[in-house]
């Protein structure tokens, strides 16, 4: 009489090969968005890193990451690679690299966002001015502090990665300008490539 050497196994995720689960990994990354925020951002002219910063975080996707050991293990490349990530400050950025993102995963980083108090605040001015009637002369100032805070934002970034040893491919830090004459932001890791809005008085 036949009796099988073994029991079946159950189909499930696993019992797929590698490259149909990495397949189901992007699909569920698509999309994926994180905003990470110091709850007491440093709006100081203080340039200096506080490892000490509090943070609080929004995930759209990290359910993901917590059905298993072996799942989060392949999925967290693809997670990534595929997630936008926002952050309120440099220092948010600079925290949550040194303590959430193992040393081995900063490889696959491809969106590091990062924004600034102060910009934001001039942003929801030239908002409120454009309701009331757009003001052309502050429009262009404007614009202008938004693209020198932009500047200032994206060097300490860069410096604060350098010192901290955290190595990152190019291009992955961006920070956001004025890049049309609606007061929509966009984000760009060269400044250069942005042109100021153009008034036309």
């Amino acid at each position: 009489m036949y009796e099988p050497s073994s029991t079946p196994q159950k189909p499930n995720l696993f019992t797929l090969p590698r490259e149909l689960r990495d397949l189901i990994y992007e699909f569920a990354c698509e999309g994926s968005t994180a905003s990470i925020k110091s709850i007491t951002p440093n709006t100081s002219k203080s340039t200096q890193f506080d490892p000490n910063v509090a943070l609080t975080t929004s995930n759209s996707n990290v359910s993901i990451l917590q059905v298993s050991s072996q799942i989060r293990h392949e999925v967290e490349p693809i997670y990534y690679r595929r997630t936008i990530f926002t952050f309120s400050d440099a220092n948010a950025c600079i925290a949550w690299l040194k303590r959430r993102v193992p040393g081995p995963l900063l490889r696959h980083l491809r969106h590091l966002r990062v924004g600034d108090v102060k910009s934001r605040e001039t942003l929801e001015v030239l908002k409120q001015k454009q309701l009331e009637g757009r003001d052309v002369l502050l429009f262009v100032f404007g614009a202008g502090a938004i693209r020198q805070q932009a500047t200032s934002t994206l060097k300490l970034t860069l410096n604060e990665l350098t010192d901290e040893g955290l190595k990152l491919g190019p291009g992955v830090v961006q920070v956001a300008v004025l890049g049309s004459n609606d007061c929509e932001m966009v984000w760009t890791a060269t400044l250069a490539e942005i042109a100021m809005p153009f008034i036309d008085y």
